[in-house]
């Protein structure tokens, strides 16, 4: 829609409060982040 228009990149970091990260937290983060990576 607007090819000419893209927002500046700014870093962006998902922290848990341990290293067990629940199944869905993981699937979501495994699916975003190529997603986020390509913008």
């Amino acid at each position: 829609m607007l090819p000419d228009w893209a927002l500046t990149p700014i870093p962006l970091f998902a922290l848990m409060p341990s290293r067990m990260v629940p199944a869905k937290t993981r699937a979501f983060l495994d699916f975003i982040q190529p997603r986020l990576n390509a913008g």
